[in-house]
């Protein structure tokens, strides 16, 4: 049983980066696309273009704040777009969060 006493389990939510590099213009939009189906766990976003690279090429960096399932969720459906590569990494410490299933 948590502190809450309902008998449910308690989930813990993290902090954590996401970083992208985009080399196929085409791929934006699918990457904004699916990173608006996450809107609720995005902090902040950072974007960076450096047309002068060549291939030209985009840097997003993203605070994301939830599960590490959700995390890796995003993460691997952000890498199988053509021409994104994505790293992540999660802070050591949450916040203890009750999250209704």
């Amino acid at each position: 049983m948590n502190e809450r006493g309902k008998g449910r389990p308690e989930r813990v939510l993290r902090w954590g980066v996401i970083g992208l590099s985009v080399t196929q213009p085409e791929s934006v939009a699918a990457v904004n696309n699916l990173l608006s189906q996450y809107a609720e766990h995005l902090r902040g976003r950072l974007g960076v273009p450096c047309r002068s690279e060549v291939p030209a090429r985009n840097f997003i960096a993203i605070l994301f704040e939830g599960s590490t399932d959700t995390l890796g969720a995003l993460s691997g459906k952000l890498g199988k777009i053509p021409g994104v590569e994505v790293k992540s990494l999660l802070f050591k410490e949450g916040t203890s969060q009750w999250v209704e299933p």
